[in-house]
């Protein structure tokens, strides 16, 4: 037999108003954070007028400011996916003027969760992440060899007389001319 709706509400109802007492199991994460259900939703009723039946039973109660308490203007209905962005834990990052988790940023770029957090802790801005790839400083300083550089590569000097010429490493002067390329081809 299908369990009625508004047994389902009440059983939430229930759950919130046990996860803030001071008798909870969760009472490190509620009831000694200052986490409180407001006084009009110490009644059933009042909690049902304000939250209405649950989209689908795959919904459950959600505070949106995870450290305000369980009111009409701080709690909504929200999928298990979206209450996961949405926790204490979460590595919350300025991206393109938002406030958005990492596996939000991820989606928008497509991406593994593990590469974004990785670059973010790396330095790399959100123009960067966007762009795909992070223009290193370490090579910024021989942007003064720049022009003369490439011109010498297009009269067809070979990489490594350049780099005698200037008394830089063969490998790292070729990585710079990338690291060029990609940088100024934009």
């Amino acid at each position: 037999m299908k369990t009625p709706s508004w047994a389902r509400l009440r059983c939430a109802w229930h759950a919130m108003r046990e996860r803030c007492s001071s008798n909870s199991r969760s009472r490190k994460r509620y009831f000694d954070r200052g986490i409180q259900v407001c006084p009009e939703w110490e009644s059933f009723e009042c909690f049902n007028r304000d939250m209405g039946a649950r989209p689908s039973p795959l919904h459950s109660l959600e505070r949106i400011n995870n450290d305000g308490g369980y009111s009409r203007k701080n709690c909504r209905w929200a999928l298990r996916s979206e209450q996961a962005r949405n926790v204490r834990s979460n590595h919350r990052v300025q991206f393109m003027g938002e406030d958005l988790c990492v596996a939000e940023v991820a989606f928008l770029l497509n991406a593994k969760q593990n590469t974004v957090l990785y670059r973010i802790r790396r330095g790399w801005t959100a123009d960067d992440l966007l762009r795909g790839r992070r223009v290193h400083e370490r090579f910024s300083k021989y942007d003064y060899l720049r022009e003369p550089v490439m011109k010498a590569l297009a009269r067809g000097v070979s990489v490594y007389r350049i780099s005698m010429q200037y008394g830089i490493n063969p490998g790292q002067l070729y990585r710079i001319v990338i690291a060029w390329k990609k940088r100024f081809s934009q």
